[in-house]
């Protein structure tokens, strides 16, 4: 059979599956777990699309656009997981396409391309985040949009009228993916550094309408919305620090995050670093937006603007993966032993992505972080007018959204707020709630370190039980005081 043919049945078998797998587990319709009801909570509360522009409730960041795309969706369909995860499953969808696009510009060898697109297609992280509520498949699939439309733009050879069009298209990129800033500032350097005064005018078309958003929305708007995310301590540890050890420590956790599993962090430093070295070198206008891309993203971790870790760097898959896979086009029987590192390495570093792998990708269970919906829909079908439900701090945005979608309101229902309690405050909180009512226990969610589900169990020992479950995490306990 031709080559020809068999390289396109092959991208066909990719491509279908890569489809396949994000609608399989988008279909599953999973509960949504904390940040997301965090998130739908403002598409609950704000009905005018404007105040998608200010900071957002819940100690929540989502580009403006993102959310009134999903807000437009949810006002015609109503909210629900699916609606409100549409945004994310369409923008996985067309990431496939367009990461092909990507990949044929910059890998020549067809063999390799279909490496490439194979470990995309069947990437743990980008399926997953096809059914979240949260904006960084749409962030991956316009960091392939817009480092394909800006590679192929030089601003010399633009009139000022198509100046002022790519001006106004950069300024509002930014507002649907935030992380699209760092192709949009290394594209801008590059093409500086390229013409320098030739294109005085038209570099002033195109900056004027970005300096106008940018003062309007980005320092006034971001601003708060970066200092609160700063104040709660959401981003600590989650920005590079200048030692040695920091680099090592967010290399690691972003490269198991990316190609999970593996935990071969020397054999990705072989592919990444050497990949690197060969995408520098190229010099072409792909090269140049990947290397100072990552750069940019570095810097601004640095300067702890934008964290460089796990969820909130997931628009780098795209661009790493690629890097990764340069050294693959550079085997040949005349280099036998860069070739066998080479193959060594690449063999080793993604030897997890074998036949568990897949069965976690179609087990769609695996993607249930907790289940706020299945305990409250329990307590809704079994409370009675006298009974309390109580529910722990962490889970607010869970019991607010659930109330709401499941048109519950318990007339009694109280908070407990254990944030940094010691065991014995735990139970004195616990001993205080009045006697003589059966109580609800709702703690579908805890914080990280935070025993609550723990305490609770232990405090209730020697009480009247009438009902305990545990559904993916999510812990409800029926008693009577």
């Amino acid at each position: 059979m031709n080559k020809k043919y068999v390289y396109y049945i092959l991208l066909g078998i990719i491509c279908f599956a890569g489809l396949a797998l994000r609608i399989k587990a988008f279909v599953a319709g999973r509960p949504l777990w904390h940040d997301e009801c965090s998130l739908a909570l403002n598409i609950f509360d704000n009905n005018n699309i404007f105040a998608y522009f200010k900071p957002l409730n819940y100690t929540q960041a989502a580009p403006p656009l993102f959310m009134i795309a999903t807000k437009i969706i949810t006002n015609i369909f109503g909210i629900n997981e699916y609606t409100l995860r549409f945004i994310p499953l369409l923008s996985g969808i067309l990431s496939i396409p367009a990461f092909y696009i990507l990949s044929r510009r910059f890998i020549s060898n067809i063999w390799v391309i279909l490496i490439a697109n194979l470990l995309f297609a069947i990437n743990y992280q980008l399926i997953y985040y096809c059914q979240e509520f949260k904006q960084y498949s749409t962030d991956t699939l316009l960091i392939i949009i817009t480092t394909l439309i800006l590679s192929e733009i030089e601003i010399k050879k633009l009139s000022i009228k198509r100046s002022i069009l790519l001006g106004i298209f950069l300024a509002f990129l930014p507002l649907t993916a935030f992380p699209a800033i760092f192709i949009i500032i290394p594209y801008l350097l590059i093409q500086i550094f390229r013409y320098r005064s030739k294109i005085k005018n038209q570099l002033i078309a195109v900056l004027i309408f970005q300096i106008i958003v940018y003062s309007s929305f980005y320092i006034n708007i971001a601003a708060q919305t970066h200092a609160s995310q700063m104040d709660m301590g959401f981003w600590d540890e989650k920005f590079l620090q200048l030692t040695p050890i920091s680099w090592l420590k967010t290399l690691k956790l972003n490269f198991d995050y990316y190609f999970y599993p593996n935990n071969k962090l020397l054999f990705a430093l072989i592919l990444f670093v050497l990949g690197l070295i060969y995408a520098i070198k190229k010099r072409d206008n792909y090269s140049n937006l990947f290397s100072y891309t990552i750069l940019t993203a570095i810097i601004m971790s640095l300067l702890k603007l934008y964290p460089l870790m796990q969820r909130t760097s997931l628009y780098l898959i795209p661009i790493v993966l690629l890097i990764c896979l340069i050294p693959l086009e550079k085997i040949s029987p005349k280099r036998i032993f860069y070739s066998g590192i080479i193959i060594i390495s690449f063999i080793i570093y993604f030897s997890g992505y074998n036949h568990q792998y897949i069965k976690t990708l179609l087990n769609t269970s695996s993607y249930k972080q907790e289940n706020a919906k299945t305990t409250l829909e329990i307590i809704k079908n079994d409370f009675k007018q006298n009974n309390i439900l109580a529910y722990n701090i962490a889970s607010a945005s869970e019991f607010e959204f659930y109330s709401r979608y499941l048109n519950f309101y318990p007339a009694r229902y109280v908070q407990i707020n254990t944030t940094n309690a010691k065991k014995e405050d735990y139970f004195n909180i616990f001993n205080q709630l009045p006697h003589g009512y059966t109580y609800w226990f709702y703690f579908p969610y805890v914080y990280s370190k935070q025993p609550d589900i723990k305490y609770l169990k232990e405090w209730s020992i020697n009480k009247y039980i009438i009902q305990e479950q545990e559904i993916n995490g999510s812990y409800i306990l029926k008693l009577k005081l």
